[in-house]
């Protein structure tokens, strides 16, 4: 795997705080051109999990790009503006 900074299940994140301006909590969308694609194995499991829910609005929950189809089941939230699928359960890598 090329890029090792991939974001996993033990990346957790809790009392965060959106300033009024914010229009996006969470972007898996196209990057900027400093980036490289993101389509590389480390970009495409990203999943970070949302301990308190200030991030997703649901307590407990992971948050994954919406083409990650190995961690999606029927319970999963599509939130398309933010290319992510919301999704409760239990994930390892």
């Amino acid at each position: 795997m090329k890029n090792s900074w991939q974001i996993t299940p033990r990346n957790n994140i809790s009392l965060v705080r959106f300033g009024p301006h914010v229009s996006l909590n969470v972007f898996f969308g196209k990057p900027g051109p400093w980036f490289e694609d993101c389509e590389l194995d480390g970009d495409k499991n990203s999943i970070f999990h949302d301990i308190d829910g200030s991030v997703t609005g649901y307590k407990d929950a992971y948050v994954g790009r919406m083409d990650n189809y190995l961690i999606r089941h029927p319970s999963c939230i599509n939130v398309t503006k933010w290319n992510a699928v919301v999704c409760s359960g239990s994930y390892a890598q």
